[in-house]
């Protein structure tokens, strides 16, 4: 597994954290918030998602995503695994503050965003995937972030992580409507 900044995290304890968004000079709103998480005692991945679907939810979607945030620290969650995360921070960070939603994620969680990773140890940039905003890409965002960050260090010498993620995808046929089910092997060797 991955290990950054001389700490190490098990899946269950972080949250994979992915938003599709909409700006045009600031932020104006999050089109998709997407999250997942690994449930160790039922051997799971949670996928939570919120889509706004008009104008008037655009603000409902960022208290969500406040809730669901306060409640994965309940549950434990430690860190927040991100890929290229500033963007996301930025932009949810912004509308939080524009309409008065006060939250911190710097003093809740930590975070781990494995585009720097990478670029820590390949010297060269990477994108996780070219992808239009709808909700199965940011559900295979967010999964694909979790099994990044359990096979990090057999992969990362071996191929780039975007042509792992490709890879895997083509391989599972990933469906948003199916429960994601994870067994110890997949955990430990494969994506």
């Amino acid at each position: 597994m991955m290990k950054s900044q001389d700490r190490e995290y098990n899946p269950e304890e972080i949250i994979f954290f992915d938003l599709e968004h909409y700006v045009y000079k600031k932020p104006k709103c999050i089109g998709v918030f997407g999250a997942c998480e690994y449930d160790n005692k039922n051997n799971h991945i949670l996928v939570t998602q919120y889509m706004i679907e008009d104008r008037d939810e655009a603000i409902n979607i960022l208290y969500l995503a406040k809730e669901y945030f306060i409640r994965m620290k309940e549950k434990g969650k430690k860190t927040i695994v991100t890929f290229s995360g500033n963007n996301d921070f930025t932009v949810i960070n912004y509308l939080f503050k524009e309409n008065g939603i006060d939250y911190n994620f710097g003093e809740e969680f930590d975070s781990i965003d494995i585009q720097k990773e990478y670029e820590k140890e390949k010297k060269v940039s990477t994108g996780l995937k070219k992808l239009e905003k709808i909700l199965l890409y940011n559900e295979q965002d967010v999964i694909n972030l979790l099994y990044i960050y359990i096979n990090w260090k057999k992969y990362i010498f071996e191929e780039a992580i975007e042509d792992i993620i490709e890879d895997e995808i083509a391989m599972k046929n990933i469906d948003d409507s199916e429960d994601y089910n994870m067994n110890e092997d997949e955990l430990n060797t494969d994506l």
